[in-house]
């Protein structure tokens, strides 16, 4: 065990761009700015490590889909450390490895499962794989409209009768709920299905306190997490996980990441890995005293309210404490409330008709007494607003931000990129199918999914979305794409 810490304490992408840099060595070799010699407002911000920092393939920094040098032994000293037989570094977000785990985990005509609050990417993987998706329906809270998982218990019939291969889990979702993964995971194994993890919100769930579940550790054949999200990488990193050697998924990684990878964002994945693998116990107790400190300051002000895993009901056993759940009991929907927070200088991560969610993370450790300053003033002074009706009218309640299914679906697959599509307004849309999908941006959980044929209640709920101040990708100037009616008579 000794040993292995011991083992972690090396950056060996970090040690050879360091050296790299102190070598001076004359670059006749991509890339042009030849270590931050432009005179641009780039560099005068950032000063000339970090493009110091940004080279190429060579042979002293090795190559990330031919690694024998440090990028072998840095993905090497990831895979020990989360416990996996593989580990690759993403820089192309969770999103490329989400759509190279799909191609990894199923042929082309099999059926994969695939929950109805799946992230956008996990539909293109299946588009591009050419397989046929078994939508599942999700769970759906009644008071506050957001999608909560799929019960595992209903899982076992849906495949024996639909004889899928493969199956996608998030865990947790975008609001840090997440289901019985132990259970998954079994039944997975028990009919040999493939298990994708989509852990892209979820990499610092082991490192809390509590015992959460680890699919790692209980033996997914391929775990994505988003380590830019809550490790504290650069935007756009992330890490593959993948248990099932015989799996394709490196070949497949090279369909949907640069050939010329980013150094500086992998360089961050190896540094980051050293920090939690020293530090990971210590960071994640101070996170969850930390989120425990923010929610009682919060829960102090009259017409807030945080959500708790109690305020849920199954499929969800847990809740990520790091994600904070607000809703305004005076009747701001979560658009509202983000949108004045958003003038007082705070950002929130996403916001919806309900709530808003916010994310806590390692960064915040340093700056805990500013933070709390700051957000318990405006959420004081909004509230204020509020009351002197100074704030828009309250919410009324009603509206969800995710589209429930109610059975399960099959999709047949088609390469939807290369069929012709129109745009039609919204409503003539109603009965047509849609070409591409629609989806409130965040989380890019898609209220439309492309091949799917529009219905009023979709075309109702995007409109209210809109009114409230929805962010629609795929809505354009009151528009949706439909598929031309020469394609749309072979796909019904």
């Amino acid at each position: 065990m000794k040993k292995q810490l011991e083992q972690q304490e090396k950056l060996p992408l970090c040690d050879v761009l360091a050296q790299y840099e102190k070598e001076h060595r004359l670059r006749l070799s991509m890339p042009g700015h030849k270590g931050g010699k432009t005179d641009t407002p780039l560099t005068q911000a950032w000063g000339h490590s970090i493009w110091q920092w940004d080279v190429t393939e060579l042979a002293m920094t090795d190559q990330l889909y031919h690694a024998q040098g440090c990028l072998l032994e840095a993905q090497q000293l990831l895979a020990d450390f989360l416990g996996g037989k593989q580990a690759f570094f993403l820089v192309n977000g969770a999103s490329a490895g989400l759509m190279a785990g799909i191609l990894s985990v199923v042929r082309p005509g099999e059926r994969i499962l695939i929950p109805r609050n799946a992230h956008g990417s996990i539909w293109r993987g299946v588009s591009l794989a050419g397989a046929e998706a078994v939508v599942m329906p999700v769970s759906v809270d009644d008071t506050w409209q957001i999608p909560l998982g799929v019960d595992v218990s209903q899982l076992e019939a849906v495949i024996k009768d639909y004889g899928v291969t493969a199956m996608v889990a998030i865990y947790p979702t975008y609001h840090g709920l997440y289901g019985d993964m132990d259970a998954l995971v079994a039944l997975c194994k028990q009919y040999g299905v493939r298990l994708l993890v989509d852990m892209a919100h979820g990499s610092h769930l082991p490192f809390l306190p509590g015992a959460i579940p680890n699919p790692i550790a209980l033996g997914a054949d391929i775990v994505i997490q988003g380590w830019h999200k809550t490790m504290g990488s650069m935007t756009q990193t992330a890490v593959a996980v993948v248990q099932d050697e015989t799996l394709p998924f490196g070949k497949n990684l090279l369909y949907f990441q640069s050939t010329s990878p980013s150094y500086p964002l992998m360089a961050s994945l190896d540094a980051v890995r050293g920090l939690w693998a020293e530090k990971g116990d210590v960071l994640g107790r101070s996170l969850a005293a930390w989120a425990e400190e923010l929610t009682l300051a919060i829960r102090q002000l009259d017409g807030w309210r945080i959500l708790e895993v109690v305020d849920f009901q199954l499929p969800v056993v847990g809740k990520d404490c790091t994600r904070i759940l607000l809703a305004n009991e005076l009747g701001l929907s979560g658009f509202a409330v983000s949108e004045q927070l958003e003038k007082a200088g705070i950002d929130v991560e996403m916001a919806e008709a309900t709530l808003v969610t916010m994310i806590l993370a390692i960064g915040d450790l340093c700056q805990k007494d500013e933070i709390k300053e700051r957000l318990v003033a405006a959420l004081i002074q909004i509230n204020e607003m509020q009351k002197m009706q100074k704030c828009e009218p309250p919410y009324q309640g009603g509206l969800t931000s995710f589209l429930p299914q109610q059975e399960v679906v099959a999709l047949m697959p088609q390469p939807w990129w290369s069929l012709s599509s129109v745009r039609v307004p919204c409503r003539t849309a109603i009965g047509r199918i849609a070409a591409e999908m629609v989806s409130l941006y965040p989380p890019g959980i898609p209220l439309i999914l492309a091949g799917e044929v529009i219905t009023k209640a979709a075309i109702d709920l995007l409109e209210k979305l809109i009114l409230v101040g929805g962010n629609i990708q795929g809505y354009d100037d009151g528009s949706l794409a439909v598929l031309a009616a020469s394609d749309e008579e072979g796909v019904r």
